[in-house]
């Protein structure tokens, strides 16, 4: 289910990246989800990708994680 985007891509990314940071890793995917999928050819969008993946892969969702890699 797509989510729209509420900011800007550089909103997300950054409220993605603080969630990261503070290991708040359900909400960090939920920003960077966001970014992709409303902002995909934004040139964040590929790191965004990365840090979903980890993010996904942190809470233990491993197949959204291998494809937020992929």
């Amino acid at each position: 289910v797509s989510v729209p985007a509420m900011y800007s891509a550089d909103e997300h990314h950054r409220l993605g990246m603080e969630a990261y940071d503070s290991e708040n890793f359900a909400e960090a995917a939920t920003q960077l989800r966001i970014l992709t999928e409303n902002y995909p050819s934004n040139p964040l969008a590929d790191d965004a990708y990365f840090f979903l993946g980890m993010s996904y892969f942190q809470t233990g969702d491993y197949e959204m994680a291998n494809i937020a890699l992929n």
